[in-house]
């Protein structure tokens, strides 16, 4: 009996415990803190929320402009790709045509229909690729 006395106490004692080491945590998402947050930066450091606030416009504005940079490079890529693709099926063509004139009968007709047969496959393959990849879905 002296033992479940004893227990019961440690018990109490243990939540109470627990009680008191409850924590409260609270986070934020995004480039600026929580109003209540800005105001305790600005009672501690006058000025401090308005340097906060123009350290996330300039972080802004610089993502943007590598942004901006990025798809204006990808977009150059892709057409100087469709050009030197373009130029080079025009030279193959016309070697094909020159060897079909000079009785090389084979291999004008791969140098004239390769490329096209080359291009079928690579829309077909990209075309397959792009269908399989999940599109991102921001939340």
């Amino acid at each position: 009996m002296v033992q479940r006395k004893q227990d019961k106490q440690v018990s109490k004692k243990t939540t109470e415990k627990e009680i008191i080491r409850q924590t409260i945590m609270s986070a934020f998402k995004g480039p600026l803190p929580p109003p209540q947050a800005l105001v305790g930066y600005e009672d501690a450091c006058p000025g401090a929320a308005n340097r906060i606030i123009k350290m996330a416009e300039s972080q802004t504005k610089h993502r943007q402009k590598l942004e901006e940079k990025t798809i204006s490079s990808n977009i150059c890529n892709e057409k100087t790709g469709m050009w030197l693709a373009f130029a080079l099926t025009v030279i193959l063509v016309i070697l094909g045509v020159y060897l079909l004139m000079n009785n090389k009968e084979t291999a004008g007709f791969f140098a004239m229909f390769g490329p096209a047969v080359f291009h079928a496959v690579n829309f077909i393959w990209n075309k397959k690729r792009e269908s399989s990849v999940p599109e991102k879905k921001d939340k």
